[in-house]
């Protein structure tokens, strides 16, 4: 046997995510060759370079089922990530570096990822923002809630009236700021996209689906594909593609099922690092109720339109993605997907909704019949207190309804819509799905609707891969699958539940790959 370019990962904690424990991996090929004790292992690959994992947790790498990681990575090299701040300190001192390194005039953004419930309900006004950057333009979108500017800022964006506290409220208007600042070039947009995958492996992320979005043209993921071009993605991205503005939806995604699917589904190699896999998250804007905090109702007109799409996806065999937050939103969107089902079955096709947030008991049973499945996220989790306020006394105790979604066998994902309309961080995600607690500490989910570790880390890992049709080669540490993999700083399975955000990688492969080492781990004949 060739043992020439075999890894042995060896005196660890490795969990499979088959309720399976070993202390030894082989990988060769990019794939795992062999899990099993250290010894067995070191007996079957004799002479073979080793990495001693010092007792160290090891897990599948993980997938953000949902990221909006195209729109995120263009406007990396134009923004600062505050997403990780959890003090004003560590805000501000975020914050300060950025403008000491900026030039007069230059432009200091945050696009959304953080918010004040992370922050002990903090956020800075725009007078504390013209005594930190007085010859610099700030803008601070937090989240979707409000964004806060400077006097430099407002400057250059006249026509908007911000409040005393120097806040103005609305997509329109955060996008006037964005419109106001010089667009990054396509070189900057592609270093900005690698710098935003090299800080996800650093957290052992190895894979991400990003849902498509607002505003998400064929120019919009030009970055993404030269970065793939060069041969310098070291994340493993799954696509889906959105509607481009009321009332084009039908032909948009005509468009994007005629051109976007040059290879599509099995005729792709599922260890390809980029791959469009399907259709979402804006589909109709009629069936899109966005953060379920206002009025909504879909139809008869949106419900055509979106059953004719749906439709059309259903007949290319393709994966639909689509967003549903309110129980009112999701019952017609499931309405429009069974008139098809009828015509058109759709178990099989991977269809699943993002959010879930309100989705109730019968609805949950109709996502089940369809085969379809349901990503969640850790939205509620920074802002909670907006949702409660809305919703009434009470309403987050069960959202999302993660224990309703597993007891009735509906697959499922998770992730956290970031890169504006939350952080990134998947380890919040996770502490999330397991706590329930927001950080606000407003509200915490109900116990049954809360995962154990092992489950939310299943749902982070194979259970992702299921959306993408992937799960017999992705998401697990057994022999076969992708060699795509995270070794911990510490280990999740036993750390105080608190500290479970704080968790980062010292080791992260994709394929058998490095793509983050903390320099901790070494590699040794």
């Amino acid at each position: 046997m060739e043992n020439d370019d075999t890894l042995l990962l060896v005196n660890g904690r490795i969990w499979t995510g088959q309720g399976r424990t070993v202390s030894a991996l082989a990988v060769r090929d990019g794939k795992i060759a062999g899990a099993g004790e250290t010894a067995e292992i070191r007996y079957a690959y004799p002479g073979v370079a080793e990495v001693d994992l010092g007792g160290r947790t090891v897990v599948p790498g993980l997938i953000d089922g949902h990221n909006h990681v195209v729109r995120g990575g263009a406007d990396w090299a134009r923004g600062i990530d505050l997403s990780g701040c959890a003090s004003p300190g560590q805000f501000l001192a975020a914050l300060k570096a950025a403008v000491e390194a900026a030039e007069p005039g230059d432009w200091i953004a945050a696009i959304g990822g953080w918010h004040p419930s992370a922050l002990g309900g903090w956020a800075p006004t725009a007078d504390l923002l013209d005594e930190i950057a007085p010859e610099n333009p700030v803008f601070l979108q937090a989240m979707y809630e409000f964004a806060v500017a400077n006097r430099a800022a407002y400057a250059l964006v006249p026509s908007l009236s911000p409040d005393e506290q120097g806040r103005v409220y609305g997509t329109p208007n955060y996008n006037s700021f964005l419109a106001a600042m010089k667009d990054p070039s396509l070189d900057q947009q592609v270093r900005g996209t690698a710098a935003m995958y090299a800080d996800f492996a650093a957290a052992g992320l190895t894979g991400v689906h990003d849902p498509g979005g607002l505003g998400m043209t064929v120019r919009s993921y030009d970055a993404l594909r030269e970065l793939h071009r060069r041969g310098e993605l070291k994340c493993r991205l799954r696509l889906y593609y959105s509607a481009l503005k009321p009332g084009s939806e039908a032909e948009d995604i005509a468009a994007w099922l005629r051109d976007g699917f040059t290879d599509p589904g099995d005729a792709v190699p599922q260890e390809s690092m980029l791959r469009a896999v399907g259709i979402g998250e804006v589909v109709h804007f009629g069936c899109h109720d966005f953060e379920g905090l206002t009025d909504f109702e879909i139809t008869d007109e949106a419900a055509a339109g979106l059953t004719a799409i749906t439709r059309a996806v259903a007949e290319a065999g393709l994966p639909m993605q689509l967003h549903g937050v309110l129980e009112r939103s999701i019952t017609r969107i499931l309405d429009c997907w069974e008139a098809v089902n009828e015509v058109i079955p759709l178990n099989g096709l991977r269809f699943a909704l993002a959010h879930c947030d309100r989705i109730g008991p019968g609805n949950i049973a109709r996502l089940k019949r369809l085969g379809a499945g349901a990503l969640v996220d850790d939205r509620q989790a920074f802002r909670a207190g907006a949702s409660r306020a809305r919703w009434g006394a009470g309403s987050l105790d069960e959202v999302p309804p993660l224990g309703d979604l597993t007891a009735a066998g509906v697959p499922l994902g998770a992730g956290t819509d970031a890169t504006r309309a939350s952080g990134w961080n998947p380890w919040q995600s996770l502490h999330w799905m397991v706590t329930g607690e927001s950080l606000d500490r407003g509200s915490v989910r109900e116990a049954r609707h809360r995962l154990s570790r092992e489950a939310a880390l299943s749902a982070y890992t194979h259970g992702n891969a299921w959306f993408s049709r992937e799960e017999t080669t992705r998401g697990l540490l057994a022999p076969g699958y992708l060699a795509d993999l995270a070794v911990l700083d510490r280990d999740y399975f036993s750390v105080p539940a608190e500290e479970l955000p704080q968790i980062r990688s010292e080791l992260t492969l994709v394929g058998g790959s490095v793509t983050h080492s903390s320099g901790t781990l070494t590699s040794q004949v």
